[in-house]
């Protein structure tokens, strides 16, 4: 409400691939969970260890190079995509991609603990991202006059750190 409707399609256009990423990268390490189920119920935390070191190698790399090519090219991406009257979301999608590189590097250990029943920090931390996601962003917009870039940092970093929470070392 306090940026108004213009500046929420600005910030849409900027956060609409970031997401799209997000959602892409959870499907293909949701399919984890039913395996390390059956493998948790075998007592086969070997081949857990294993399969997860495996998932966050792919994850950095069906990751990583996207979000650098992105957040490189992100200008252009968005004047051929959208037209240069967005060239504001050029930010949001730059700061948004980090949210990319942290879902593909945490995607894999979120698959593994819900296919071993560790199910419960993970929804705190879920519900407690979207308090703080809430929070910075109304702080960033309404008191620091940050903007769409400001709800993109607030985003991000309740991401960030319910990953960081979320996920055991």
């Amino acid at each position: 409400l306090a940026l108004g409707a213009a500046m929420v399609s600005h910030f849409a256009v900027g956060a609409r691939l970031p997401l799209l990423m997000i959602t892409t990268l959870g499907g293909m390490f949701a399919v984890l969970t039913p395996a390390v189920t059956v493998m948790e119920a075998s007592d086969q935390t070997g081949r857990i260890v294993n399969i997860l070191g495996r998932s966050l190698r792919y994850g950095m790399l069906l990751g990583g190079p996207p979000v650098l090519v992105i957040a490189v090219l992100a200008r252009p991406f968005i004047i051929t995509w959208v037209g240069p009257e967005y060239t504001d979301a050029t930010w949001v999608l730059v700061i948004m991609m980090m949210s990319v590189l942290a879902s593909a590097a945490t995607r894999p250990c979120l698959s593994v603990l819900t296919g071993t029943g560790h199910v419960r920090v993970t929804a705190v931390m879920t519900a407690l991202s979207a308090i703080l996601s809430v929070s910075l962003a109304v702080l960033s917009v309404t008191v620091l006059q940050w903007g769409i870039m400001g709800v993109a940092l607030a985003t991000t970093v309740a991401l960030a750190t319910k990953n960081l929470v979320a996920v055991p070392p």
